[in-house]
C-alpha cells in the first residue's frame, strides 16, 4: 500500500497502524480513537487470513449524503468492489465480512458484488463483455407506434414541460394509450432516452435491479459499460452498493438532461423494487428525469415529490381522446361516420382509446352504426375479450366478485356496495379500485361516490349475467332496499323495476309521483310506465293520471287525449262503484282538463264552476298527490281571474298559493304563482306590495329545512329586480348572484341568461359598462341555442291539440318554461297569441331584456335588428288584447323607435312611438296598471322632448314624479340617461316631488354611461388545434359562468367528460384558468 501518513493507514489483524507526526502509532479497530481517526482518514489497507483489500473514502457525486467507504480488490486484472458504509459503520466484523465476500467465499450472497472498470480510481485492464444472455434486449427498445396513430401535440408538450421535474407519472387504466404516448414522445424528443418495458418477472428484486441498471447502461455512458452480476441476490440494503456507484458515475457522465422511461410499472409489486426506484428518485443527479407509465399510483414518495414541485402528473382525464382526436382516429381507420354517430360514440367511450378502437372495429361490420351504439356496445366480444384478458384476469377472485356484483350500480359508495355484495370493507375496496384507475372520479366531486366507465360497467354486467344470472334480480333488490332506507325514492324505484319487482316499484312510484310531476320530469315517468303491465296502471288512480299526462307530452292527437280522458272518467266511475273507494284525485284531474276546454272558449262562468267543484272534491284528501292537483287547480283559477280582467282576485289566489301551505308541505311555494304575482305587482307599479310579498315569501321559506333551487332562483331574481328599481344596487347585485347560482345549479340556461342580463344592468348603473358589452356579445349565440331547445319542446305538443286546447298549450308551456327555467313572461290571455302572432314566448323572454340593455349601451343596430324581425305593427293595434308579454314588446318597441329618431331623425319613427305609447296608456289606465301607465307616460315625455315640445314634456314628467317618488321608483326614470337628466334639470317648477328626489334621479341619470359597441373582427382567428363542436358548446357555457357539474348536466355528459373538455380548452387556448380562457376566446372571436 501507499506510505503511512496521518490519513492513510494499514490494518493487520485487529490493529491500525498509521503515522502521527513523525511517530508511528497504533490503535485497536473499533475503539473510540479508531472512529476519530476515520473522520480525517481517506484510505487504509486491510489484511486478514482470507483476504486483503484497500478501502477508500468518497463523497457522493450529488454532494448529498455525506462520505462513504468502499472496499476494492484486484482479481485477475479486474477490480472488485463492495460498499462498506459510513465511518460509524466500520466495525472489525464488517471489515472481515467484506474481506470474505471479496474473496468469493460461500457467504457472498449477503452483499451484491459488481464487476466494474477502475477508471475513477486507477487504470485496469478491460476484458471483453460476455453476452447478456439473461437480459432480453428487446425490452430496452422503444415500441413501434400503432398503425392508426393519432398525433397528440398537447400531451407531448405536457410531457416536455414535465421533464423539468424529477418524476413524470402517466397513470391511467388499461387501454388509455400510455405506451403509445410515451413511445411517441421518446421518438421525437432530443434528449437521450433509456427505455425499459417492465413485466411481472421484475418482482424478483435481483432481476428488477439488473434490468434497471441495464436501462441506465443504455444511456450511452461509456463509464457505465460493465457486466451485471445477475447471479447475486441483493438482500438488506446491499443493492444500494450498485445504485450508489451508478448514481455517482451518472453524475460524472451525464452532461445534459436525460430521461429514463419505465413502462407498465403497475406490474411491479415488490417492496424492494419500489425501494430501489425510490432511492434513484432521491439521489439521482439532477440531469436524470424518470418517466413512469402505470395503471395505478405506485408506492413511491409521490406526496413529497408533489409538495416540492418535482412531480408532473398526467391522468385518465388527460389521456382521453378529445372529439377532434376521435374524428382523426376514425379517419385513420377509414371510417366516415355522421356527426350524430360520432357524438354517440364519444358519449359511449368517453374518450377511452381502446374502447374507441374496438368499437370502431366493430362498426366496420355494422349497417346501422347508430343503432349498434344505442344498443349494448359494451357487450361486444371485442370489448369483452379485452376486459377479460387485460383487467379481470389480473384481479384476485374476491375483487372480481366485487366488480361483477357492483356493476349493476350507476354510482357506488361504501355502504351501498356493502349492502349489495354482502361484503364488509366497502370503502377499502373502493379506495383500492380507485387507486388502480378502475373507478372514475366521484360524480359529485366528493370522496364518497364513484362510478365505473360506462363500457367497463356494461362488460362487467355481461359477465355477471353469464356467470351469476340467478344473482342479478337479488342484487337489484338489495340496491332498491338500501336507497329506500336512505329515502331516495327515485333510485329505489329504478332498481326495483330493474329487479322486475313491479309490486314494490308500484308502491314506490305512487309515493314519488307528485314530486316527479311537480318537477316536470315526464321523460323519466314515461320510461318507468313502460315497465308496468296495463292492468297495474289501471289499478292505480295515480298512474292513471300519469298516463294521461304521458299522452299530453307525447305526439298524441287531441282526439286521442279526449278519448283517453273520457275512458278514464268511465273507468274511475266503475272502480268507485266496485270498490267503494273514491278516485277523487283522478276525477278532479279529469275535471281540470274539461275546465281547460271551457276556458279556451272564454266560458269563464262554466270554467269557474268546474274548477271550484274539482277543488272541493279534493278537500277531504291529504295525500301529496291531492295537494299537487289542488295546486294545479288553484293556479288555473288565478289564470282564469287574470284572463277575465279581475286582477285583484288573481292576486289573492296566487298569494294564497304562495303562502298558505304548511311548513311540512313539499309545495310551499309554486313558482308559477310567484312569477304571476311579481308580474301583477310590476304592472300595477306597487313596489311596496312587491317588497312585502317577498318578505312574506322569505319568512315562509326560512322555516323549511331545504329550499328548492328553482324557488330560490325566482325569489332572488325578483328581489334583485326590486332592489335594482329602488337603486339599492349592492343589495341587488348580491341577490342576482344568489339567483344565478341557483339557476346554474339546475343547468337552466334561459333563466341564467335573464339573470345575467339583470346583472349587466346593475353593473351599467354602477358605471361599469364592460359587463353589459360582454353579456350582449354572448347573448346572440346563447339565445339561439336556448330557443332551439324550447322550440323542440314546443313541437312535441301536436298542433291540433294546441288548437283544441289553447289554454292547455299555455299551461304546458308555462310548466316547461318554469320547471325547466325557460320561463316566459306569464301571459294573462290565452287568446293573445292567436290575435297577435309574435315570436315564441320563450324567445321573447330572452330577447326583450337584451334589447333594452343594447339601447342603454348605444347599440342601436342590434335593437333595430330585433325591431325588423318582429311582426309588431304600431298602426295595427286595435285588435290586440294587451297582456304583459305584449306590453313588454310594445314598450321596448317604443324605446327602439325613440332611439331611431335620435340617430336618424326619422319623423315616422317618432310618430309611431307616440301612437304606440298612447295605445299603452289607454289600455293600462282603465285596468289600474299604474306601473305600465307611468312607464308609457315617461317615454311619451321623452318623445315630446325629442320633438322640441319641452313644456308638454315637463308637464307630463312633473305630474309623474310625485307618483314615482311615493312608489319608490328610481331606475325606471334614471336609466333613460342624459335626455332624462336634461328634463330633470328643468322640472322643478312643474312638479310637487321633493327636490331631494329629483336630484337623486338626475345624478343617477348622469351616471348612466352610453357606450359604443366594440369592433369585432370579421373573420375568427384560427387556432393551431381548432375547437370541436362539443368544445365550442362547453366554451359557451364556460363563458356563462357554469361549473363543471353544471356543464355536465346541461350537455348530458359525465362530470369527468366535462372536466376533460374544460382541460382541453385551457390547453388549446393557452390559458391558465377559466377566466383567461374566456378572455382569450373573445380575443379570437370564438364567442
Amino acid at each position: 500500500m501507499k506510505q503511512l501518513t496521518e490519513t492513510a493507514g494499514s490494518i493487520q489483524n485487529t490493529l491500525l497502524t498509521y503515522k502521527q507526526g513523525t511517530e508511528v502509532a497504533t490503535l485497536p479497530v473499533g475503539s473510540t480513537s479508531w472512529y476519530s481517526w476515520l473522520e480525517t482518514a481517506t484510505t487504509f489497507t486491510f489484511h486478514s487470513d482470507t483476504c486483503s483489500f484497500t478501502a477508500h473514502k468518497k463523497r457522493a457525486s450529488s454532494r448529498r449524503g455525506g462520505w462513504y467507504w468502499y472496499a476494492y480488490r484486484r482479481w485477475h486484472g479486474r477490480l472488485q468492489w463492495c460498499y462498506l458504509g459510513t465511518s460509524a459503520a466500520l466495525t472489525l466484523e464488517r471489515l472481515q465480512a467484506a474481506g470474505r465476500r471479496l474473496a468469493g467465499s460461500a457467504e457472498s450472497a449477503t452483499y451484491a458484488i459488481a464487476s466494474m472498470p477502475v477508471a475513477p480510481l486507477a487504470a485496469v485492464e478491460h476484458s471483453s463483455r460476455p453476452p447478456h444472455s439473461s437480459l432480453l434486449e428487446t425490452r430496452f427498445l422503444i415500441p413501434r407506434l400503432p398503425i392508426h396513430y393519432v398525433a397528440r401535440p398537447r400531451l407531448l408538450a405536457s410531457i416536455d414541460q414535465g421533464t423539468r421535474a424529477r418524476l413524470t407519472m402517466v397513470s391511467a387504466p388499461a387501454g388509455s394509450g400510455k405506451t403509445t404516448l410515451l413511445a411517441a414522445w421518446a421518438r421525437q424528443t432530443r434528449n437521450p432516452v433509456a427505455w425499459l418495458s417492465l413485466v411481472p418477472d421484475e418482482n424478483d428484486p435481483p432481476r428488477f435491479l439488473a434490468y434497471l441498471l441495464g436501462a441506465l447502461r443504455n444511456l450511452q455512458a461509456p463509464n457505465l459499460e460493465q457486466d451485471i452480476g445477475l447471479e447475486l441476490t441483493p438482500h438488506g440494503s446491499a443493492w444500494e452498493e450498485q445504485l450508489i456507484y451508478y448514481v455517482n458515475e451518472l453524475a460524472h457522465v451525464l452532461s445534459s438532461d436525460t430521461v429514463l422511461i419505465l413502462d407498465d410499472y403497475h406490474t411491479i409489486s415488490s417492496e424492494l423494487a419500489h425501494a430501489m426506484l425510490s432511492f434513484l428518485l432521491s439521489y439521482a443527479p439532477p440531469q436524470l428525469h424518470i418517466l413512469v407509465g402505470t395503471r395505478s399510483a405506485p408506492p413511491l414518495p409521490l406526496a413529497s415529490l408533489r409538495a416540492h414541485g418535482q412531480l408532473w402528473e398526467l391522468g385518465t382525464e388527460d389521456l382521453r381522446f378529445t372529439s377532434s382526436e376521435i374524428q382523426a382516429f376514425l379517419h385513420a381507420m377509414g371510417l366516415d361516420l355522421s356527426s350524430s354517430v360520432l357524438q354517440l360514440l364519444e358519449q359511449q367511450t368517453q374518450g377511452w382509446i381502446v374502447g374507441t378502437h374496438l368499437l370502431a372495429l366493430a362498426l366496420r361490420s355494422q349497417t346501422d352504426a347508430g343503432a349498434f351504439l344505442q344498443a349494448q356496445p359494451g357487450a361486444h366480444p371485442f370489448l369483452l375479450e379485452y376486459i377479460s384478458e387485460e383487467i379481470l384476469v389480473h384481479q384476485a377472485p374476491e375483487i372480481r366478485d366485487f366488480l361483477l356484483k357492483t356493476s349493476i350500480l350507476s354510482r357506488l359508495c361504501a355502504q351501498l356496495c356493502e349492502a349489495v355484495t354482502g361484503q364488509a370493507d366497502g370503502q377499502a375496496r373502493l379506495s383500492s379500485l380507485y387507486s388502480a384507475n378502475l373507478l372514475q372520479n366521484a360524480p359529485d366531486s366528493s370522496e364518497t361516490w364513484y362510478s365505473y366507465h360506462p363500457l367497463f360497467a356494461e362488460a362487467l354486467r355481461a359477465y355477471l349475467h353469464k356467470y351469476m344470472p340467478e344473482m342479478v334480480p337479488e342484487l337489484y333488490r338489495r340496491a332498491s332496499r338500501w336507497y329506500e332506507e336512505q329515502q331516495n325514492n327515485e333510485e329505489a324505484c329504478e332498481y326495483a323495476l330493474q329487479a322486475g319487482d313491479f309490486s314494490r316499484a308500484l308502491d314506490l312510484l305512487i309515493e314519488y309521483l307528485p314530486e316527479i310531476m311537480e318537477q316536470g320530469r315526464m321523460e323519466l315517468l314515461a320510461r318507468w310506465l313502460e315497465y308496468f303491465p296495463a292492468e297495474m296502471i289501471f289499478s292505480s288512480p295515480a298512474l292513471c293520471i300519469a298516463a294521461i299526462w304521458m299522452q299530453v307530452f307525447s305526439k298524441s292527437s287531441s282526439e286521442t287525449i279526449t278519448q283517453l280522458v273520457e275512458h278514464m272518467a268511465e273507468h274511475a266511475q266503475t272502480q268507485s262503484q266496485a270498490t267503494g273507494s273514491s278516485w277523487a284525485e283522478l276525477q278532479s284531474e279529469l275535471t281540470l282538463f274539461r275546465a281547460l276546454t271551457a276556458l279556451s272558449r272564454k266560458d269563464f262562468a262554466h270554467t269557474r264552476i268546474m274548477l271550484y267543484d274539482a277543488l272541493q272534491a279534493l278537500a277531504a284528501h291529504k295525500t301529496l298527490l291531492s295537494r299537487l292537483i289542488a295546486l294545479q287547480i288553484q293556479t288555473f283559477i288565478g289564470i282564469m281571474h287574470s284572463a277575465s280582467g279581475d286582477l285583484q282576485a288573481a292576486e289573492q289566489t296566487f298569494l294564497g298559493i304562495c303562502t298558505s301551505y304548511s311548513s311540512e308541505d313539499k309545495y310551499t311555494l309554486n313558482p308559477v304563482a310567484t312569477w304571476y304575482l311579481s308580474e301583477i305587482y310590476q304592472a300595477q307599479g306597487d313596489l311596496r306590495k312587491q317588497g312585502e310579498f317577498y318578505q312574506r315569501i322569505w319568512q315562509a321559506l326560512a322555516s323549511r329545512p331545504t329550499i328548492p333551487p328553482l324557488v330560490l332562483a325566482l325569489f332572488h331574481m325578483g328581489k334583485a329586480s326590486l332592489c335594482y328599481e329602488q337603486n339599492h344596487l349592492s343589495e341587488a347585485a348580491h341577490s342576482a348572484r344568489q339567483a344565478l347560482a341557483a339557476a346554474q345549479s339546475l343547468g337552466l340556461l334561459t333563466l341564467s341568461s335573464f339573470i345575467r342580463c339583470l346583472q349587466a344592468r346593475i353593473e351599467l348603473a354602477l358605471g361599469q359598462p364592460e359587463s353589459a358589452l360582454i353579456f350582449l356579445q354572448d347573448q346572440k349565440q346563447a339565445s339561439t341555442s336556448a330557443a332551439s331547445r324550447l322550440d323542440l319542446l314546443a313541437r312535441s305538443i301536436p298542433q291540433d291539440l294546441r288548437t283544441a286546447f289553447p289554454i292547455l298549450d299555455l299551461w304546458l308551456q308555462t310548466r316547461i318554461e318554469l320547471v325547466q327555467s325557460n320561463t316566459a313572461f306569464a301571459r294573462t290571455s290565452p287568446q293573445a297569441d292567436e290575435q297577435q302572432p309574435g315570436a315564441a314566448p320563450e324567445k321573447r323572454f330572452i330577447e326583450i331584456p337584451a334589447v333594452r340593455l343594447a339601447l342603454s349601451c348605444g347599440m342601436l343596430e342590434e335593437a333595430l335588428s330585433w325591431k325588423n324581425a318582429q311582426p309588431l305593427r304600431p298602426n295595427e293595434l286595435s285588435a290586440v288584447l294587451l297582456d304583459d308579454m305584449h306590453y313588454a314588446e310594445y314598450i321596448t318597441l317604443a324605446r327602439v323607435l325613440l332611439a331611431q329618431w335620435r340617430l336618424e331623425r326619422n319623423k315616422a319613427a317618432l310618430s309611431q312611438a307616440l301612437a304606440l305609447l298612447g295605445f299603452l296608456r289607454d289600455r293600462a289606465d282603465p285596468r289600474g296598471l299604474q306601473g305600465w301607465l307611468i312607464e308609457s307616460q315617461m317615454l311619451a315625455a321623452l318623445c315630446l322632448q325629442a320633438q322640441g315640445k319641452i313644456k308638454p314634456a315637463l308637464s307630463i314628467l312633473g305630474a309623474l314624479l310625485p307618483q314615482t317618488e311615493q312608489a319608490g321608483f328610481v331606475r325606471l326614470i334614471a336609466d333613460e340617461g342624459q335626455p332624462m337628466a336634461n328634463l330633470l334639470a328643468q322640472v322643478s317648477g312643474w312638479t310637487s316631488a321633493t327636490p331631494e328626489y329629483v336630484q337623486q334621479l338626475r345624478e343617477a341619470s348622469l351616471s348612466m354611461q352610453i357606450v359604443a359597441p366594440t369592433h369585432r373582427p370579421k373573420t375568427p382567428q384560427s387556432l393551431p388545434d381548432p375547437l370541436s363542436p362539443r368544445e365550442q358548446e362547453v366554451l359557451t357555457l364556460l363563458a356563462s359562468g357554469y361549473s363543471n357539474q353544471q356543464i355536465a348536466d346541461q350537455l348530458i355528459i359525465s362530470l369527468n367528460t366535462a372536466k376533460r373538455h374544460v382541460k382541453h380548452l385551457l390547453v388549446k387556448l393557452s390559458a391558465t384558468n377559466r377566466t383567461r380562457a374566456v378572455i382569450r376566446a373573445r380575443e379570437l372571436h370564438l364567442l
